[in-house]
């Protein structure tokens, strides 16, 4: 996924909806309307009607299009401006729903003129009472992405778990306020690595790892560390850890497990990596 800022994703998705909307008449999209984003209008006996204000989040956060504050302050806007229809997107994914209580979910979004005419031609036929819902492809709902990821987490869990006590491995659990803690040193690398689930997860409230590669660096040299991290990026899940820049002093993550992912393949891989830091040679 393409990390765009909020900004760039706010320009090219009013340039699109501009240009879809010249072909119809009178329709029209305003940006910044008291406060909201984008709001698309239509002329009513000569009068501009509001009828669905747009909330544009950045998407270097995955799911900020489930973002429930986004929700709200889209629909506050939308109160203010009297219009019906709301919408949360990142570019890749587009949250729709209706005042005062229908959500329609979420749906696969991208910034093209063919998404954007087909986003636009259900929304209409929605409006005249032809349709409920898009025809876009559905995304993964709230609820889904939530047992993903606390299989996710569990999973990484069970690795530590299995590791205990073996081959130098001494795993630390802890309770620290509504977070279950789990550290994992390896040899003389103390607390390696870090794992935070937390007692009850939601969207916004979600598991994360760290790893601290300070310690790694003094024992292993910079350019090993860069091989070790390359070859940890290629794990399902972990792909952030090549992007993070060698010199902190610790890199960390909230959990974003990829869709389809394999736990299997996460577990053997993940516990194969592991075991390479627990040889003799380092």
């Amino acid at each position: 996924m393409e990390k765009l800022r909020e900004a760039v994703i706010h320009f090219e998705l009013y340039r699109l909806l501009k240009n879809c909307l010249v072909l119809e008449g009178y329709f029209d999209v305003e940006p910044e309307k008291s406060g909201a984003d984008l709001v698309l209008t239509r002329k009513v006996d000569g009068q501009d009607k509001n009828l669905m204000v747009i909330e544009v989040k950045s998407a270097r956060n995955r799911f900020s299009a489930y973002d429930s504050k986004a929700k709200e302050q889209a629909k506050t806007y939308a109160d203010r401006l009297d219009a019906d229809y709301c919408a949360v997107t990142n570019g890749h994914i587009i949250w729709l729903f209706k005042r005062p209580h229908k959500d329609y979910g979420h749906y696969r979004f991208e910034l093209n003129e063919e998404c954007v005419k087909r986003f636009l031609n259900d929304l209409f036929e929605m409006i005249n009472g032809e349709r409920e819902g898009l025809s876009l492809p559905k995304a993964p709902s709230i609820e889904e992405i939530a047992r993903s990821t606390n299989n996710f987490a569990e999973t990484i869990r069970k690795v530590l778990e299995t590791l205990n006590g073996q081959h130098n491995f001494r795993l630390e659990i802890e309770d620290k306020g509504k977070t279950h803690m789990f550290y994992l040193s390896v040899g003389k690398f103390k607390r390696l690595l870090r794992l935070g689930i937390p007692h009850t997860q939601t969207i916004e409230n979600k598991p994360f790892v760290d790893i601290r590669i300070n310690a790694l660096k003094r024992r292993l040299g910079v350019e090993n560390v860069k091989k070790m991290l390359n070859e940890l990026s290629k794990i399902p899940g972990f792909e952030w850890v090549k992007n993070y820049n060698i010199k902190r002093e610790f890199i960390w993550k909230y959990l974003t497990p990829p869709e389809q992912a394999n736990m299997r393949k996460l577990e053997q891989e993940l516990t194969s990596w592991l075991l390479k830091l627990s040889t003799p040679s380092n």
